[in-house]
């Protein structure tokens, strides 16, 4: 993709990563299948080129709308497609043209898909997160509808709400799989051979790696594949942070003693020094509370505070007496040298998690593919 001359800014994703992820976290949960989430722009990366990528390599791909789904068809995207959530009635022709699977909820979606001649469904059923989803006794129900109408039944799953909590976490973890096992039980028990072809799928990242007793026939990999752990402490698991941010400075201003930098002037420079400006702000997801919390960039191969509130537009990093020119590379995410920037750093220092630092990257900024 050629980068825009009047805006350098840039992410850069490494396939080769997600693939070496994929390949790694397959072999630890087999013989579960792997079912790739790529909701979000594929957490930030960009669902079509990360699908082309790896649908070779894994059983499904799980996107969070239909739109979603339909730019992987209409990019040429052959791998099974569930979405998450209830399907609106209105758009089961679409669900059934572009032959995309939806998470069914309730009887009305059913026979609106059903009449749209749409061939298969899942079921979400609610263990305990209280999202979305049906009891263990409507989810048996629904699914025995739809087997009865001639709708095949392709998965029923659940989702873990505490499997990334560690400790703390494992009582609320193992209930749910309980739960779950319970559906599990009764779905086969009631519909027996009829419903022999549906996978059963409770874990994401965090419960595919951690409860090995919660894989049943699939497991949902959502921010592993991009390279980071679900959750505080170890993952078992070597993981290859797939995305870098950069940038390029386009101005290095001076900063007299006892001035500031930006809206506010938060901070007032005992010593006077000189600040590089480059052209990624908030509308591009750089968080304007990161100058808040400490947040760096690397230039040169140094770490580089910011040096005050970063706009919607641009951001500034502080120089000292070190000096910079026009065009040298800004690090926001990724390695310069020795040094390196993750979204785990922005997370702990913006007070939220990783995903939401990923899927928050603007799409006014181009992605490069390497690898």
């Amino acid at each position: 993709m050629i980068l825009s001359p009047a805006r350098s800014t840039w992410i850069e994703v490494d396939l080769s990563a997600i693939e070496e992820n994929i390949d790694n976290l397959s072999s630890r949960v087999a013989p579960a299948r792997v079912a790739a989430v790529l909701k979000a722009g594929a957490y930030g990366h960009g669902a079509v080129e990360v699908a082309r990528r790896i649908e070779s390599k894994v059983d499904k791909i799980c996107v969070a709308t239909l739109e979603e789904g339909v730019e992987l068809r209409e990019a040429g995207v052959t791998a099974p497609i569930l979405v998450f959530g209830g399907l609106d009635p209105e758009l089961t022709g679409e669900c059934a043209r572009f032959g995309i699977t939806p998470t069914i909820l309730d009887v009305a979606a059913l026979d609106a898909y059903r009449k749209a001649g749409g061939g298969a469904i899942e079921i979400e059923c609610d263990t305990g997160m209280h999202r979305l989803g049906l009891s263990v006794a409507d989810t048996t129900r629904l699914a025995g509808e739809s087997l009865a109408g001639g709708v095949a039944l392709s998965g029923i799953y659940s989702h873990l709400f505490r499997a990334g909590d560690g400790e703390e976490g494992r009582a609320a973890t193992q209930a749910q799989i309980e739960r779950f096992a319970d559906c599990r039980e009764r779905f086969f028990a009631t519909l027996g051979d009829r419903a022999r072809g549906a996978r059963f799928h409770l874990s994401a990242s965090a419960g595919a790696l951690l409860y090995p007793e919660a894989r049943f026939d699939q497991v949902r990999l959502g921010i592993a594949i991009y390279g980071y752990a679900p959750g505080e402490g170890v993952f078992p698991c070597p993981l290859r942070p797939a995305l870098s941010l950069r940038s390029r400075v386009i101005q290095v201003l001076p900063v007299g003693a006892g001035e500031g930098v930006s809206y506010g002037h938060r901070i007032l420079y005992s010593e006077a020094g000189s600040v590089a400006t480059f052209p990624a702000g908030y509308a591009d997801g750089v968080p304007r509370s990161l100058f808040e919390g400490g947040g760096e960039v690397l230039i040169g191969g140094k770490r580089r505070p910011l040096a005050g509130v970063v706009t919607m537009d641009y951001s500034m990093a502080w120089l000292g007496s070190d000096q910079a020119v026009p065009g040298d590379e800004v690090v926001l995410i990724g390695s310069q040298g020795e040094e390196t920037i993750d979204a785990s750093e922005w997370a702990r220092k913006t007070g939220t998690i990783p995903y939401e630092v990923l899927a928050r990257l603007g799409t006014r900024m181009p992605r490069r593919y390497i690898g």
